[in-house]
């Protein structure tokens, strides 16, 4: 993340410095960090320390700065967790498992309006509750505010924390494909969260 900080105007005479100290700690990277107008006041009370210690007051700004970001990236509910266990799940090859564990996150509350949000192969969750994603579409105002929708993100059988063959049973884990994720997927919806229908969202 290439961070952009404002040059200070304050009683100290080398904020120049701490801007160039600021962007060697932070390192070179794609992203754009804007320090928010909320805290110049106070960072310019950092900056007044340069005298005494330059790079604490670099490093602290950094971590307000960081702080302020991650704020505003994560403008939505928190998200919640939860596990789905699947009886008696019989997979695309015949093979049935006893239980099998489906992982799931939902943002927002059970009265919205349910949407399931899918990965493109398989993965987990966490990859999808990211400030590029998360914080582009489930914030208020945005495609699918979580204040207006239930928004479902299952970990697909054999990532996150569903089952897996890592789990313990390896190479006798039933064989599965994405015919065996969307019919746990299927299961999760209907028997674990009791739903009946989903609500339908394109580009």
């Amino acid at each position: 993340m290439r961070a952009l900080v404002p040059t200070f105007r304050s009683s100290c005479s080398t904020s120049a410095g701490t801007v160039h100290e600021l962007r060697k700690v932070m390192g070179p990277s794609k992203g754009v960090l804007l320090v928010p107008l909320i805290h110049l006041k106070f960072l310019n009370g950092i900056c007044r320390l340069r005298c005494r210690n330059l790079k604490w007051a670099a490093l602290v700004s950094v971590i307000f700065a960081m702080t302020a970001f991650a704020a505003a990236a994560a403008d939505y509910p928190p998200p919640k967790q939860g596990d789905f266990i699947a009886h008696d799940f019989k997979f695309h090859s015949g093979e049935v498992m006893g239980e099998l564990r489906l992982h799931y996150t939902t943002v927002g509350e059970p009265t919205g309006q349910p949407v399931l949000v899918l990965h493109g192969s398989g993965g987990s969750a966490a990859s999808m509750l990211t400030p590029a994603f998360a914080g582009e579409l489930f914030g208020p105002g945005q495609p699918l505010d979580a204040a207006k929708y239930f928004i479902i993100i299952p970990d697909g059988i054999g990532h996150g924390k569903s089952s897996k063959p890592s789990d313990g049973m390896k190479t006798a884990f039933p064989k599965y494909d994405y015919d065996d994720m969307a019919q746990a997927q299927f299961r999760l919806v209907k028997e674990g969260l009791g739903l009946k229908h989903l609500i339908r969202r394109e580009a």
